[in-house]
């Protein structure tokens, strides 16, 4: 009686986590098969792994490969991925252990799955191996096999992953460049909103800043009015320059002076003479 009541409480839980969440790498929903490292045989295709049948038939099945081989899916857009739920083969020598998954944008995890957890592939008795994996936003994901238990005709019976029904956010973007003066500037980032099945809007902020200094201001900062100076103040090759200049412009005022009170002095001088010359009487001869 306990067992059952525990059983019912497991089942109602799954349910309320399943409402929340959508399996993205179902054929009927957009998800697809782009390629495997080998099948058995027609009907054994890697798309059979994400039909969502559970029956004896309805499976991906390598063609006698264990350890190295790998499948990988195709999402209908880039969704935010957080678990994995994996059947393998019921049959006991067909069993794999470690897998990695790889994501589009190249990042991995690594997980291991139980030895024989496809028992029964009926629905009511099905065992699955789930895993909660660090949020990742991707649109196709590559399963590879590490190691086994076991080797003959590898795969899996049944594939999915799984997005939260409501709103994501998505990871922050890198920050921006740096903007403004070197006294004051900032760096912006952004995240999206993931929003694919019409959920509630993401609660948080979209946007944030913070402050920064721009790469071609020195590490000390110095006021406005410091940087003023600087810029107004000669270098010493321009101050040589300018006293150059000044002293040669005074040496031709003195220059010019000079030659205008010489210039002056003689023709005054020559005045004089003539004004001698032309009214003094001539003198008296007393010798008469």
């Amino acid at each position: 009686m306990l067992w059952e009541t525990v059983f019912s409480l497991i089942m109602l839980l799954h349910g309320i986590t399943a409402t929340h969440m959508f399996n993205v790498a179902l054929r009927k929903n957009g998800g697809a098969c782009k390629g495997s490292s080998s099948t058995f045989s027609n009907t054994t295709g890697c798309g059979e792994a994400i039909d969502g049948k559970l029956d004896h038939n309805s499976m991906w099945m390598t063609k006698r490969q264990g350890k190295g081989s790998w499948i990988k899916l195709g999402f209908s857009n880039f969704y935010l991925i957080k678990r994995a739920r994996i059947m393998q083969h019921s049959s006991s020598h067909e069993q794999s252990k470690d897998i990695e998954m790889t994501f589009s944008d190249g990042s991995k995890q690594t997980f291991t799955l139980t030895e024989n957890n496809g028992t029964t592939w009926k629905q009511d008795f099905a065992i699955w191996d789930t895993f909660d994996l660090k949020p990742v936003l991707t649109n196709t994901v590559n399963i590879t096999v590490l190691s086994v238990y076991s080797s003959y005709n590898n795969g899996f019976r049944e594939l999915e992953f799984y997005v939260d029904v409501d709103s994501n956010w998505a990871s922050w973007y890198e920050w921006g460049d740096c903007i403004g003066t070197c006294t004051s500037a900032f760096q912006l980032r952004m995240r999206s909103c993931l929003n694919p099945f019409g959920g509630p809007t993401c609660e948080g902020i979209s946007q944030e800043t913070r402050s920064c200094q721009q790469d071609s201001c020195s590490g000390d900062k110095q006021p406005p009015s410091a940087a003023m100076q600087r810029s107004t103040t000669l270098p010493k090759s321009g101050m040589k320059a300018t006293a150059a200049i000044v002293l040669s412009s005074l040496c031709l005022v003195v220059s010019v002076c000079i030659v205008f009170f010489l210039w002056n002095r003689t023709t005054k001088n020559y005045g004089n003479e003539a004004e001698s010359i032309l009214y003094n009487p001539e003198p008296t001869d007393y010798r008469e």
